[in-house]
C-alpha cells in the first residue's frame, strides 16, 4: 500500500503544469499518509475520518463482531454484494496495531491539514482520534467536527467534507 501511494504521488508530480499535489484520504488511507511521512510534493491533506488511535476502534468490532475461523464478521464491515455482515480478517486487525508507532510519528510531519470527523462515527466512536489531531498537526490546519453522520458522513454530508476540501486545497 505505501508503494501504492509513492507511485501514484510520483506519477501525479511527473503530469505536465502540476505545481502543488493536494491528497485526499478516507479512513485508514488517512493513517497511510502518516505512515508515508512528509513528501515536499504534497503541499495539503484532507484526512477523513481518519483513525489514529487504531486499539480502540477495533477492540469493539473484535468484542462486538463474530469470529468464524480466520475472519470477523460485523455489519460495520457490510458491503452491497456481501448481503449481511462483511468480514474483514483477524490478521487485519493485529497488523494494523503494529503501525501505531509510526502513525504517531508521522502525524506531526503533515502539513497544511483539515480533518473531518463525525460525532457519531459507528468506527472511530469518538474514542479521541479527533482531539488527538487537533492537539498533533501543526498549523497550519483545520478541525471540522460533523454532526449525526456516518464514517462515510451519511446521510447527506458528503458534498460538504467535498466542498470544505477543495477550499482548503486551493
Amino acid at each position: 500500500m505505501l508503494k501504492n501511494l509513492e507511485d501514484v504521488i510520483d506519477f501525479t508530480a511527473r503530469l505536465p503544469g502540476i505545481k502543488r499535489i493536494g491528497v485526499v484520504t478516507r479512513s485508514n488511507s488517512g493513517s497511510l499518509l502518516a505512515i508515508h511521512g512528509r513528501d515536499p510534493r504534497v503541499t495539503a491533506v484532507s484526512l477523513v475520518a481518519m483513525p489514529v488511535i487504531y486499539a480502540k476502534p477495533f477492540e469493539h468490532f473484535v468484542r462486538e463482531g463474530e469470529r468464524r475461523g480466520k475472519y470477523i464478521y460485523h455489519k460495520s464491515f457490510k458491503r452491497k454484494h456481501t448481503k449481511g455482515p462483511g468480514r474483514l480478517p483477524v490478521s487485519f486487525f493485529t497488523e494494523l496495531k503494529t503501525y501505531q508507532s509510526r502513525v504517531f510519528k508521522g502525524v506531526p510531519q503533515l502539513r497544511n491539514v483539515i480533518h473531518f470527523q463525525s460525532d457519531t462515527d459507528e468506527v472511530l466512536r469518538n474514542d479521541g482520534h479527533f482531539e488527538y489531531l487537533q492537539k498533533h498537526l501543526p498549523a497550519p490546519h483545520k478541525s471540522v467536527r460533523v454532526h449525526g453522520v456516518t464514517h462515510s458522513f451519511l446521510p447527506g454530508k458528503q458534498q460538504l467534507v467535498i466542498n470544505e476540501t477543495l477550499l482548503w486545497l486551493k
